[in-house]
């Protein structure tokens, strides 16, 4: 058995080696064959792997290269233009025709290039994580999701602002140390809703204003105390026309309500449309978000004015500072004539 077996094999291997002998002397033939010949110079190398691939990969960049030139002007969000760009650029890249050359030089070719490729895509994850905070921007300012770099700065502004030019705080007399003190573990806490919004100025790098806002149903979680903030009568006010509001809202849940706390804009960059600009895009990012109202207390009449006439906010209800009731009974603004106004958005 062992001898047949033996036999066999040897008689495959004998037609396996006559089998390739045929095919090469076919090869051969067709190699010889002026149409063949013809087919394989022009057709195959000349078109197939030489103009065809070059003119697809010119085509394709010249389209993408003209696809990053329009990407400027289009009327989309920034993020959104942003990753179009950054992707459009790596197609482009992508799309670069290969270099005829011998076999040693394109692996040092190809090695070269999977690293620039490589460093490509690494400098693109880079941007998009830098950008990732950045919502709009215009001429003049970045508008930016609040982050823990600009935390001083902007409690800075706000004690500047709310010390120096609002009402209310300057009938109490806070001074800009307390404001600060109190303002700045506040903002640490909500800032991790990520919804407060500062406008950075492009040439300075400053924050020339800001707009705090936080989940009403995340706020209503801290307490007072553990946010740092010192004991201040004001808050009974304010806590008393919220209550109003949340007697009709059901139910307080989370990414249903947004909660205004405070605005600042730089006193020389004030009626310029920028505290505006700065609430168009939070209520803007909230609406994105799913939220389905904003509530707002202002304390002035111009804050009213851009709630209610710039921004189409209604007013819900109001308390007259006059005739406020504290908890210990004593009436603590009966000298001071102005409204603590409640103002609803519907953002759905």
């Amino acid at each position: 058995m062992g001898q047949i077996s033996l036999e066999n094999n040897v008689k495959s291997i004998f037609c396996l080696v006559k089998s390739m002998k045929k095919s090469m002397a076919f090869c051969s033939y067709l190699y010889r064959d002026p149409i063949f010949a013809y087919c394989r110079s022009y057709v195959i190398i000349f078109i197939l792997f030489g103009i065809l691939p070059i003119s697809i990969s010119t085509v394709l960049g010249f389209l993408a290269f003209r696809n990053v030139q329009e990407l400027t002007y289009r009327t989309i969000p920034i993020v959104r233009r942003e990753l179009d760009e950054q992707l459009t650029k790596i197609v482009l890249i992508q799309t670069s025709p290969n270099i005829p050359s011998n076999a040693f030089n394109q692996t040092y070719l190809q090695f070269a290039y999977s690293i620039a490729i490589l460093l490509n895509y690494a400098y693109f994850a880079i941007i998009t994580v830098m950008s990732s905070h950045v919502i709009e921007e215009d001429e003049n300012y970045i508008y930016e999701i609040l982050q823990e770099k600009y935390l001083e700065e902007s409690t800075r502004l706000l004690a500047d602002v709310f010390t120096k030019y609002n009402q209310l705080e300057m009938y109490m007399k806070t001074t800009y140390e307390e404001f600060y003190r109190a303002t700045l573990p506040f903002s640490k806490v909500i800032m991790n809703d990520q919804l407060s919004i500062v406008a950075v100025h492009k040439q300075t790098k400053e924050i020339h204003g800001l707009v705090q806002a936080s989940d009403a149903k995340k706020l209503e979680e801290q307490t007072f105390e553990e946010l740092g903030s010192s004991e201040d009568i004001s808050k009974e006010v304010f806590r008393e026309v919220e209550q109003r509001f949340m007697k009709q809202y059901v139910q307080l849940r989370e990414n249903h309500l947004i909660h205004i706390l405070m605005a600042g804009v730089r006193q020389d960059q004030t009626r310029k449309g920028l505290c505006t600009k700065l609430h168009q895009i939070l209520l803007a990012l909230g609406a994105q978000r799913g939220f389905k109202h904003a509530i707002v207390e202002p304390t002035d009449p111009a804050t009213y004015h851009i709630y209610t006439k710039k921004l189409n906010g209604t007013e819900f209800t109001s308390v007259y500072l006059p005739t406020f009731v504290s908890s210990d009974g004593q009436r603590p603004f009966e000298h001071f004539d102005a409204e603590i106004k409640l103002i609803v958005f519907d953002l759905q």
